[in-house]
């Protein structure tokens, strides 16, 4: 484990959080705070700055979306969107490959706890949607290092590889081609067969997330498990809208659990819900 943040990094987060405390629940603020000396989270105002150009100052106030960088009416995330406007699933593939908002946003996605039980055993191990790759630097750090990336977006991509190898590991990561072509599922082929797929808040931004779900579940093996944390309705399929947000995108009107029961997954753990009213779900391949 990495030693304890410096007096300059605290002084740097501390500020980034007091300017997000509109935005940020108790329950948000406990899990950021619960990370900071986490390797794969220590560094990332640095990694941020070494990879960007900008100063700390400046990629705070990206990735905490206040002033112009903001989801308001004029923020830069929203005339990303509106730039893009899409309408059809390849259109909001292109819109998660292209965005440069996500880079910065996701600085802020702190390492979830609940990698903290995964063990050797559990490899090899898939995050897909992982952002910029918290989990899987964190998971190298101890010593898990057969961890694999996915991530549509181009620039969280290459952010990814250019932390890890900044820190001292080889990534492992996945491109979303197959047979010269995009492919977010058939790409997988080139990876093993897996024990642990990571979703932490990926399948709402899926219109057609049973059809990708179908896909993943394919690469695990016999009793191998899926781990997810989904903010939309799991239970009553009728819950699940074609709300055109900038972050629920679903088409699908399967309620999540149907869909993976019906994919041969079985429901094997639920943790406690948080305050939006959905908790993190272990599902296990029969």
């Amino acid at each position: 484990m990495a030693d304890a943040i410096t007096k300059k990094e605290k002084k740097v987060l501390k500020a980034a959080m007091k300017k997000k405390k509109l935005e940020l629940t108790d329950h948000e603020l406990a899990g950021f705070k619960s990370t900071l000396n986490r390797p794969a989270y220590r560094h990332i105002l640095d990694d941020l700055e070494a990879f960007t150009g900008f100063s700390k100052d400046e990629i705070c106030l990206r990735g905490i979306k206040k002033k112009r960088f903001g989801y308001g009416a004029a923020g830069w995330f929203n005339e990303e969107f509106a730039y893009f406007n899409p309408q059809t699933n390849v259109e909001y593939d292109w819109f998660y490959r292209a965005s440069q908002i996500y880079l910065f946003s996701n600085s802020r996605r702190h390492c979830w706890d609940e990698i903290d039980v995964l063990t050797a055993k559990d490899q090899p191990i898939l995050d897909y949607g992982a952002g910029i790759g918290q989990n899987v630097l964190e998971l190298n750090y101890r010593e898990l290092k057969d961890a694999w990336y996915f991530e549509l977006g181009s620039l969280q991509t290459e952010f990814f590889q250019f932390r890890m190898r900044r820190h001292g590991f080889e990534p492992k990561v996945i491109m979303p081609y197959h047979a010269g072509k995009f492919d977010p599922i058939g790409c997988l082929s080139q990876a093993p067969m897996f024990r642990m797929i990571i979703l932490q808040d990926v399948l709402e931004h899926i219109r057609g997330y049973a059809r990708i779900l179908e896909g993943l579940i394919a690469r695990l093996v016999s009793g191998g498990r899926i781990i997810e944390h989904s903010p939309f309705s799991i239970q009553d399929n009728t819950k699940i809208t074609n709300e055109r947000t900038t972050r629920m995108h679903l088409v699908d009107k399967v309620g999540l659990d149907r869909c993976m029961k019906s994919l041969g997954m079985k429901l094997e753990s639920e943790g406690e819900k948080g305050p939006k009213g959905f908790g993190v779900r272990t599902w296990k391949k029969n």
